[in-house]
């Protein structure tokens, strides 16, 4: 963890060091699992109506859990734009749990990373 922020790490007075540990995500935490959850809903979607015929059952299976997964992920996110310190604490953990859908549809589907930069660029 001391790769992400080395300078911050350090106990402060009475401190335990923990703060500065997760510089790197975005003051906006509800946003980015929103972003996450679009972006897998619509990967996952796409793949579906891709090829739904030449795909195999645990292939169709896999992305509508991971769609499923999205639209969680989703409704989540708005739930923690709308709180304070506390939804943000949860919204990290959320965004966490996120990925795990997130990679199921960028694997089994066609994942375009510049879909997930116009969707956040949209919402901040």
């Amino acid at each position: 963890m001391a790769l992400l922020n080395a300078g911050n790490n350090a106990p402060a007075a009475g401190g335990d060091g923990r703060r500065g540990l997760l510089p790197a995500l975005p003051e906006n935490v509800g946003a980015a699992v929103v972003v996450v959850g679009a972006t897998t809903c619509i990967t996952a979607g796409r793949a579906l109506g891709a090829a739904a015929a030449a795909q195999p059952a645990y292939s169709r299976r896999a992305l509508t859990a991971a769609l499923f997964g999205g639209t969680a992920a989703m409704w989540a996110g708005v739930w923690v734009s709308a709180g304070g310190p506390r939804r943000r604490n949860a919204g990290l953990v959320i965004l966490c749990v996120a990925l795990v859908p997130f990679v199921v549809a960028a694997a089994l589907g066609d994942f375009d990373p510049e879909l997930a930069v116009n969707i956040y660029n949209a919402l901040a």
